[in-house]
């Protein structure tokens, strides 16, 4: 798990509301730059910060592998020649900046976390199927169900005190592709019992106070419509994954497959906003908004809630990663929002970029990379609130629209990043569709200039949080000067975990 998966954040299982995500495990990193350099880097100072979990790293340093010269293929590690790779900045861009773009990850330390026991929150089928046969003529009373659970889970995962619950316990939920609605049959993953012992509590003092129309009928049924898996029937969450694709052959005995399965089409298919970042603080303040209570409702029961986050994803980091702020403050990181109409999808771009809109601020970015679909785009450029038009040529939305790049990191995440590209890898070598170009390379056009509309503040968020990362360190001259096609790249293949499989081959 050291490809494009870790690279472009690594969302998981829903255990990141817990400690964060896959790249805020990493303890080392070794990779082959492109000036064909072995190197190996960590962080070597700390301090704690009010307010997060994990310390800050405040210094990287790192190692040369030595031994390449002679043709050695068991690494010796000592100093650098000059110039030293920027370890600080590589820190930063390749744990969240894209897989593939900074050079080939050969292998990752990880921190490991202590043991916790896993509950698989599954529906029950003997409740499921009665209360579909009891409410054949009643679909109102399914709509009650429909809107009960799905706000219980709103409230279970990001406003966890309306439930009487803590958010230590709240964080110990949460699922890689959560469905709201309960016609579909949730599954949701939780941990140290905390179903079991408290939050099924709530659930069924939740049923037993509303007083809907007829809801009656069903009452009982929907106390008992989710049922867990036994203590240890599941030691873990890829045991789980193996037990569920066991049938499906793509995988070698004992090892975990990938979940969805490698494929030459994207899970999110083409175009739109396939792979949205919805916020946390905007799903949790429903509260007395009509409209926002009614579009949360539209969205989560109409499609699958993927990568639950939440809890303390916006804390449980080292302020030293390439995933930006906005995405620490999400909810749901991907989730397909293409086929919403305008009218809906305006709103919620004004709603979630209310600071952007009314503040100045730059633009956040909004989309998550590992899920993203081929011909992507972020909103126009002159309105951030307004969608790119799905009429548009490729010309038109290249240049009346925020590229997809953009989209994911924003304005300053993206800068940053491309001038790291620029000082490791200043000709390309290292390319994909959607990675980090050399800021060189980056083409300008003509387009309209971002303007601020005068339209009312709409909704209400958080400050933006500052940019958390070390400023790009200076670096003494581009790195890879000149490749000559020889030396370790030779031994290097290797494929980019995205949603486009690109094979990297250098002989």
């Amino acid at each position: 798990a050291a490809g494009g998966w870790l690279q472009g954040g690594g969302w998981s299982s829903g255990m990141e509301r817990m400690y964060g995500i896959a790249v805020d495990q990493v303890l080392e990193i070794e990779m082959v730059l492109a000036d064909e350099r072995h190197v190996r880097f960590q962080p070597r100072e700390w301090q704690d910060e009010e307010g997060f979990l994990y310390p800050k790293t405040t210094d990287v340093g790192g190692y040369c592998d030595t031994a390449l010269d002679d043709g050695s293929l068991i690494p010796v590690w000592g100093a650098c020649d000059d110039p030293v790779p920027p370890f600080q900045d590589l820190w930063f861009a390749v744990r969240g900046g894209s897989g593939g773009s900074f050079g080939v990850v050969t292998a990752v330390k990880y921190q490991l976390h202590e043991h916790k026991p896993l509950e698989v929150v599954y529906t029950n089928d003997t409740s499921y199927t009665s209360i579909f046969t009891k409410t054949v003529l009643f679909e109102s009373v399914r709509d009650q169900l429909t809107e009960l659970w799905l706000f219980f889970l709103v409230d279970l995962l990001y406003n966890p005190s309306k439930l009487g619950i803590t958010p230590e316990v709240s964080s110990k939920c949460g699922s890689p592709a959560l469905y709201f609605n309960w016609m579909w049959k949730t599954t949701l993953f939780c941990y140290d019992n905390a179903w079991t012992d408290v939050i099924s509590l709530k659930w069924i003092e939740r049923v037993e106070i509303h007083a809907g129309d007829q809801f009656d009928m069903i009452r009982e049924d929907a106390k008992t419509l989710y049922l867990t898996t036994p203590p240890n029937y599941y030691h873990s969450f890829p045991q789980y994954v193996q037990d569920v694709l066991l049938p499906t052959g793509f995988f070698p005995d004992g090892v975990v497959p990938d979940s969805p399965t490698p494929n030459f089409v994207p899970d999110k298919g083409y175009g739109g906003w396939c792979s949205a970042v919805i916020p946390a603080w905007w799903l949790a303040n429903a509260d007395g908004d009509e409209e926002r209570a009614r579009d949360i409702f539209t969205i989560l029961s109409t499609r699958g809630g993927e990568h639950v986050t939440g809890g303390f994803l916006n804390k449980a980091h080292d302020q030293t990663t390439a995933i930006t702020p906005f995405q620490r403050e999400s909810g749901l990181s991907s989730t397909g929002l293409s086929d919403i109409d305008t009218e809906l999808h305006s709103r919620l771009l004004a709603s979630f970029l209310n600071t952007t809109l009314h503040n100045g601020t730059s633009f956040p970015g909004i989309t998550e990379v590992n899920h993203v679909c081929i011909d992507s785009f972020g909103p126009l450029k002159v309105d951030v609130s307004k969608p790119c038009p799905v009429e548009y040529t490729l010309e038109m939305k290249e240049q009346y629209c925020i590229g997809v790049q953009k989209s994911i990191w924003g304005t300053d995440y993206l800068a940053k990043l491309e001038d790291i590209k620029r000082n490791v890898d200043p000709k390309n070598l290292f390319d994909c569709n959607y990675c980090i170009k050399p800021k060189a390379s980056v083409l300008t056009t003509t387009a309209v200039p971002i303007e601020n509309p005068t339209a009312k503040p709409i909704g209400s968020s958080p400050t933006a949080s500052p940019i958390a990362g070390p400023t790009a360190s200076p670096v003494a001259g581009p790195i890879a000067s000149s490749i000559d096609g020889k030396g370790i790249m030779a031994l290097v293949a290797v494929a980019s975990f995205l949603p486009f499989f690109d094979i990297l081959l250098f002989v």
